[in-house]
């Protein structure tokens, strides 16, 4: 799979449970359902709160314009609104991993699916050399869904949030010949390549 980052043409995956693709106007309502929710923006640096109408519009519309690596999380068999993931690009071939999954649908490893498929788009379409996560110390899933991906904890520090200024947080790392390590003994998260819209 290599994605040609300057057609800057949407992409979707595919996994087993999972929808991963772009936002959409139509997502708007569901948007704001899952993320006017205090718990997820506790644990999101940059995630406002209460979150409006004009914020879902506005990450809608940023999405199509300047960041190809933000994704929404539907459900395969409902087209249900899950989650969402993304990756920023911090330097040559370095990215940021983000995501979070709506409060009802935590517990059931759709993070760590969600994770393990654009890291695998990361490193096998981006060409990643290394792709970075950091979580709030007190966030224990987000923790496990690192540490299952492959990740290791590079320190701790503290980061600023929107919701709750600065807080305690741990910095994981993921390189290429780990990544690549792993993924010879572990099953494709992927059910196909990606997939141009």
């Amino acid at each position: 799979m290599a994605f040609d980052t300057a057609r800057a043409e949407p992409i979707r995956l595919e996994t087993r449970r999972l929808t991963i693709r772009r936002p959409v106007a139509e997502d708007q309502a569901a948007l704001i359902a899952a993320l006017n929710d205090r718990r997820i923006a506790e644990m999101l640096s940059r995630l406002p709160h209460p979150y409006t109408e004009t914020h879902a519009r506005d990450f809608i519309a940023a999405s199509a314009e300047d960041s190809p690596f933000s994704f929404l999380l539907a459900e395969t068999k409902t087209g249900a609104l899950v989650g969402g993931v993304e990756l920023i690009e911090r330097v040559a071939h370095t990215y940021a991993l983000g995501y979070w999954v709506a409060a009802a649908r935590q517990g059931e490893g759709l993070a760590t699916e969600a994770a393990q498929a654009i890291i695998d788009f990361a490193f096998a379409g981006l060409a990643a050399a290394r792709v970075e996560a950091v979580c709030r110390v007190g966030n224990i899933g987000s923790r496990r869904v690192l540490e299952r991906c492959g990740f290791q904890l590079e320190g701790s520090g503290l980061a600023p949030t929107l919701l709750s200024g600065m807080v305690c947080i741990d910095r994981f790392r993921l390189d290429r010949r780990l990544w690549a390590s792993l993924r010879d003994w572990r099953q494709p998260i992927m059910r196909s390549e990606a997939v141009l819209e």
